[in-house]
């Protein structure tokens, strides 16, 4: 990887408003910054909470979360297997075997996933025989998949609309691996439920990101990230 990612740090803020400049293409946001994006999306009633809720704390690709079928997601064992992803353009990091692999997802991202899964239910009865049954989780209102570009497109309006400095949406993927280093997952762990080839790869690129956003009171990454409230 080329881009080593940089903290969106509160300096960088700054120089970042009063010019517009943004010191790197990788950026990535702090832990205060990601629960700003997600409370802003949820006050909002976004749609789409659950996508961008299981990219920021899991770290999934774009291609993969728009390629995600509810037939690979154990809401009750809290089990997503990841295994097929849509062609994507935006990756920057490295694709192995590990890209099909299986997560241990936490109660707070399954309670989002089981709200999603019935409000998504509800679409369904109300396009009736218009609806498309494509199977996958994250779908447009009337059920066809989602188009990756519009993934990241929707996501500048709504961290834009949060007034946060610039990200990609591939970025939430970097700011996750951070944040669970952070908070004291080991980097064999992170590397494995990324799907890095290589873990060497995954401390290299990340570590000198983490250690700023290092704190001895995070316990997990539900925790470590300040939310205003819980969905």
């Amino acid at each position: 990887m080329k881009n080593r990612p940089l903290l969106w740090t509160t300096e960088r803020v700054e120089r970042w408003k009063e010019t517009g400049t943004v010191p790197a293409k990788v950026m990535v946001w702090s832990q205060h910054h990601c629960g700003a994006f997600l409370d802003h999306i949820t006050e909002n009633k976004e749609r789409l909470y659950a996508l961008y809720h299981l990219a920021a704390f899991w770290g999934l690709r774009r291609g993969e979360l728009v390629g995600l079928d509810w037939a690979d997601v154990g809401l009750e064992t809290r089990r997503i297997h990841i295994r097929q992803s849509q062609p994507d353009d935006e990756l920057d990091d490295t694709k192995s075997e590990n890209s099909d692999r299986k997560l241990t997802i936490d109660d707070e991202t399954t309670r989002v996933l089981k709200a999603w899964r019935k409000a998504q239910l509800e679409e369904r009865m109300h396009w009736g025989e218009a609806w498309v049954d494509s199977g996958r989780v994250f779908t447009q209102e009337n059920g066809e998949p989602l188009n990756p570009d519009y993934v990241s497109r929707h996501f500048i309006t709504l961290y834009g609309r949060a007034k946060l400095p610039p990200v990609r949406f591939h970025d939430l993927r970097h700011g996750a691996v951070t944040m669970l280093h952070a908070a004291g997952v080991s980097m064999k762990v992170i590397s494995e439920t990324l799907g890095h080839a290589r873990e060497s790869f995954t401390s290299e690129v990340y570590v000198s990101v983490a250690e700023e956003l290092q704190e001895e009171a995070a316990q997990a990454i539900a925790a470590f990230v300040p939310r205003k409230s819980r969905i």
